[in-house]
């Protein structure tokens, strides 16, 4: 509609030529952003925000979230594992890893995220069987192959120690995982 105005000479003034911004009110800015308050960013949220802004404001500013996809996809997949094997390497290590890997793979299952995703269909829940094989011959690869140590596990970064940026008012941003 706008190029067929452009081509007429006819301007609409409720459509605008390009996007425009503007700062929020500082009322609104102290609304979301007390300044009494230490200011936390996610490195999703960082990569979140270079990636589309748009979404960005959607889900940290506004508060907005996806809607819930009981359909697993490689994303969930990935989560599944991941939380699997996470809280394995966090039990203590009195039991054998394969007892470590179990209860977490119980423990995992049962979060409702999980277990609303892979009750889901027949195929969510075969996929899910296949996950789990995938987790315990990954930790058995992972428990009997003595060219692979564990160095070190994944840590947690940033927090009140080390300020990410420092804004202009003096005020400091903290990195959290």
């Amino acid at each position: 509609m706008g190029k067929k105005l452009d081509q007429q000479g006819l301007e609409n003034p409720a459509l605008p030529t390009s996007p425009s911004s503007k700062p929020l009110a500082k009322d609104t800015l102290q609304a979301l952003y007390p300044a009494e308050q230490e200011f936390y960013l996610s490195t999703s949220g960082l990569t979140e925000f270079y990636r589309n802004e748009y979404s960005y404001f959607l889900r940290y500013v506004l508060g907005l979230q996806e809607e819930l996809r009981l359909r697993p996809d490689a994303r969930s997949h990935g989560n599944f594992l991941h939380r699997i094997f996470e809280r394995a390497l966090q039990l203590p290590d009195e039991d054998s890893f394969d007892k470590r890997l179990e209860q977490a793979i119980q423990e995992t299952s049962q979060e409702r995220e999980f277990e609303a995703i892979y009750q889901e269909s027949l195929e969510a829940q075969f996929t899910k069987e296949v996950l789990l094989d995938v987790a315990r011959t990954t930790g058995h690869i992972l428990r009997h192959n003595p060219a692979i140590e564990t160095i070190k596990e994944e840590a947690n970064f940033g927090g009140k120690e080390q300020a990410f940026i420092q804004l202009d008012n003096g005020r400091s941003v903290f990195c959290t995982r």
